[in-house]
């Protein structure tokens, strides 16, 4: 499953807005819609992830269990 359609899942199952996971992981609305419409992909900022040296980077995406 393409990542734009992951997102719009975990919306839909949480039953929320694109406005309302904007607030909730402090992006904007408008980068929800692009990420969805897979014009734009989530940056991993987290520490570990830059340069780890691992060649691998995370999608970036916060998992259902932060912030509840």
């Amino acid at each position: 499953m393409e990542l734009g359609n992951q997102i719009k899942k975990y919306r839909s199952e949480l039953q929320i807005s694109q406005e309302q996971l904007a607030d909730r992981i402090y992006v904007s609305r408008q980068t929800i819609s692009n990420w969805e419409n897979e014009k734009s992909y989530p940056e991993d900022r987290r520490p570990e992830a830059q340069g780890s040296g691992s060649g691998s980077k995370g999608r970036g995406f916060p998992s259902e269990s932060r912030g509840r």
